[in-house]
């Protein structure tokens, strides 16, 4: 089966704005099929994507005195900016894609019977904005989606890294409320578990993580554990499965690996919470799942899926219609 897809997180800016220097692949159009990239328009289209979550990672090249060269997370609205007009300047080059600015918009992509590729832009945490005020001006912009932290705390939340889980703070009560107004969703990857029970408490939405695995399965910082899952399932939200082999399992992870998250959350807390959030171009350096290194090779997934007893009905849920219900119930 090929049921249409959304991809609830991929780092297309991260890509193109690193170079050459993260990049196990070459830097080339995205109308090309580059054989090692993750993700590109033929891509796409093999796997019917129909919508990526397309995010903005602020960061800086490093140089470690080991010799390593990687990046630095780099809080500034200026790198914001510069990822915003990547994003419609990649819409302007390809009429594949279209940017996604609100509700109906997406819902089109949906009823399209060859539907272009949406992009919904977003941002790996708020550390760069000043003050709530600033998400006025990123939104006149195209941002749609707000990370509210990265690995670190910083003046709005408490993310999942925290030592003290203070969850949001009176500011970032102040953003979320201003999110709200705006229409723009909340992603609370990357956040602590108070802080995912906070944002869900004031606002009523469904909460969205969209990139993480559960830790009853692997116990990896980034996963979520049980209360941050029962917050996910009362408030109707979802949780995009991740592609990183860190967060799926010790050792080289492969399809079936990943598939026991998912059977893990099925059992426990429902099929309607589960999605897809691959965190392609985010892993440049770090290893995938083993066979599911670019996203033509998703149908991967769906086999196993289906081999472990979900439905096709479960499969159509997991890659579009849970992510799309929650959404929905952000955006303007």
């Amino acid at each position: 089966m090929n049921p249409p897809l959304v991809d609830l997180h991929e780092d297309i800016a991260a890509y193109v704005l690193s170079g050459s220097l993260l990049n196990p692949f070459p830097l080339r159009p995205f109308d090309i099929d580059e054989p090692l990239r993750h993700a590109d328009i033929p891509k796409y289209l093999t796997s019917n994507t129909r919508l990526v979550v397309a995010s903005i990672f602020p960061m800086i090249p490093r140089y470690s005195r080991g010799g390593r060269i990687s990046y630095k997370h780099y809080p500034s609205l200026e790198l914001v900016y510069a990822g915003l007009d990547l994003y419609r300047n990649i819409v302007l080059a390809h009429r594949e894609f279209k940017l996604v600015l609100g509700r109906d918009q997406l819902q089109e992509l949906f009823k399209e019977k060859n539907g272009s590729i949406g992009l919904l832009v977003g941002l790996e945490g708020a550390d760069s904005l000043r003050s709530p005020e600033d998400l006025d001006l990123l939104y006149v912009g195209g941002l749609r989606v707000l990370g509210l932290t990265w690995n670190y705390n910083n003046k709005y939340a408490s993310s999942c890294r925290t030592q003290i889980d203070n969850g949001l703070t009176r500011e970032g009560l102040e953003l979320i409320g201003r999110a709200v107004e705006l229409g723009v969703a909340v992603d609370l990857a990357h956040a602590s578990g108070k802080t995912v029970r906070d944002t869900y408490e004031a606002t009523g939405k469904p909460v969205i993580v969209s990139h993480a695995n559960t830790r009853s399965v692997h116990n990896h910082p980034r996963n979520l554990d049980d209360k941050t899952l029962e917050v996910v399932a009362e408030s109707k939200g979802v949780v995009g499965l991740v592609f990183i082999a860190s967060f799926v399992s010790t050792g080289v992870p492969d399809v079936s690996s990943l598939v026991r998250h998912a059977v893990y959350i099925r059992d426990n807390y429902g099929v309607d919470i589960l999605a897809i959030g691959s965190d392609y171009f985010g892993s440049l350096d770090t290893p995938l799942v083993k066979g599911l290194e670019s996203i033509d090779k998703i149908g991967s997934l769906w086999s196993k899926l289906l081999e472990e007893g979900f439905t096709r009905e479960d499969i159509e849920k997991i890659a579009w219609r849970n992510p799309l219900r929650a959404l929905t119930a952000w955006l303007k």
